[in-house]
């Protein structure tokens, strides 16, 4: 499967499918998904189409006088070895934001770690943590959609590292994870709650940076995770 990958303004998407439809475009059919929606805001749309992955902006005034034909040298082909990418928002203290962009089955603890913008660690937890294991719960985070994540629901580790002190209260949040345990599937909105394990319900943590005490070993331990693109990639500032 390969994706086609367009930037369009507001409702223009559709002008540009039934475009392309009457044009009998290669690139219109056939189609296997359409993924992000087809109106509203949206500044991408994804196609799966037999055919490669193409990104092209598109003009405001006339939506689809950006579209390529298939083939041409202004298509941006994508290898399809690489991975789809997702946004993950981390939310912290005084409704600060920090976003980047993950890898497809990457998990959330190394996702953070290897961009360094923020630890799913508070404080002294960047140093005194399992590393990966799920043991010690220092790690946790609550995700708002637990769809695009991968268990859905916790796995044995984190149903019993959770329920134990100082997790467990009985107003802890359904969707507290830990990050080292779910791989992210898709854009995720995360809320880092304060304490050393981050289990305060009430208050929300400041923001820790990616402090790593051991480089690359950090996740030595993520067999999870697929390896690293390289580090000239978009971020969500460049969309």
């Amino acid at each position: 499967r390969r994706t086609m990958v367009v930037r369009p303004k507001d409702l223009y998407s559709l002008a540009v499918l039934t475009q392309m439809a009457i044009a009998g475009s290669a690139l219109s059919t056939p189609f296997l998904q359409l993924g992000r929606g087809v109106i509203g805001n949206c500044d991408q749309l994804e196609f799966r189409v037999r055919g490669t992955r193409i990104k092209t902006a598109l003009s405001q005034s006339n939506p689809w006088s950006n579209v390529p034909a298939a083939g041409s040298a202004e298509s941006e082909v994508v290898k399809d070895d690489e991975k789809r990418q997702h946004l993950v928002s981390w939310v912290t203290s005084n409704d600060e934001v920090t976003e980047f962009f993950a890898q497809d089955g990457e998990t959330l603890r190394t996702a953070a770690l290897r961009r360094g913008l923020v630890s799913p660690h508070n404080g002294n937890a960047r140093l005194v943590n399992c590393r990966g294991l799920g043991t010690c719960g220092t790690c946790a985070v609550e995700i708002n959609d637990c769809t695009n994540i991968d268990p859905p629901t916790r796995n044995t580790r984190e149903k019993l590292r959770l329920a134990f002190p100082p997790h467990g209260s009985p107003d802890q949040s359904p969707n507290l994870r830990l990050a080292c345990q779910v791989q992210i599937r898709g854009d995720i909105l995360v809320t880092k709650r304060a304490g050393f394990w981050g289990q305060d319900s009430q208050e929300l943590a400041n923001l820790s940076d990616a402090k790593t005490y051991f480089g690359d070993l950090e996740y030595v331990l993520d067999s999870k995770s697929p390896s690293p693109l390289p580090k000239n990639r978009p971020t969500p500032s460049d969309k």
